[in-house]
């Protein structure tokens, strides 16, 4: 058996190990989630998560981390990448589309858990993340964003307002770049 199917088939054990603690929480699994090296940390504290068929975690050096708080919808589309040290958190709702790609210790959080001001709510707004989206490493999007299909962020950007579809995004906060150009089939390898 080579390398890569023996990685295959441990991270798919760990993955069924993971969901048989996760019974009785809202966690939708497919059979056709795939882990290389550590199982994600997936807690469901009163919400829901939906991950569809094909989604990858990549965690050979540090596990993502996925959790959705009371109220909390998280829902992961198929083909989707998830690298080192992700971290996806939501008290609202976060939805990722199909074929994403998310770099290392990227961080989508719809809440920012705290009041910023003295009286004021602690801000929480879902997150809408388009289909064949890439987010570069260390990518922060903060609540109330939507990213349209096809864009691209750079890395190290932090997304603070809406991003339209087929654009090149970087900084802090993510300034438009450029288009880009990509047919509505166009898939990111």
């Amino acid at each position: 058996m080579s390398r890569i199917s023996q990685k295959l088939r441990s991270g798919l054990f760990a993955m069924r190990m993971a969901v048989r603690r996760l019974r009785g929480q809202k966690i939708t699994l497919p059979d056709g989630v795939l882990v290389t090296a550590k199982q994600p940390t997936i807690k469901c504290r009163g919400g829901a998560i939906t991950m569809e068929n094909g989604v990858q975690f990549r965690c050979t050096h540090q596990r993502a981390r996925i959790s959705a708080l009371p109220g909390g919808n998280i829902v992961i589309g198929a083909r989707t990448l998830i690298n080192n040290g992700v971290a996806i958190s939501s008290a609202a709702q976060v939805r990722i589309g199909p074929d994403c790609k998310f770099g290392e210790m990227c961080v989508i959080l719809d809440t920012d858990y705290h009041q910023v001001d003295e009286g004021a709510p602690v801000r929480v707004a879902q997150i809408e993340i388009g289909r064949n989206v890439w987010l570069g490493r260390s990518v922060m999007v903060l609540p109330g964003v939507t990213i349209g299909d096809h864009s691209v962020i750079a890395s190290g950007s932090i997304v603070t307002a809406d991003v339209p579809e087929k654009m090149l995004m970087a900084g802090a906060p993510a300034k438009a770049i450029r288009s880009i150009r990509a047919s509505d089939s166009f898939r990111r390898h």
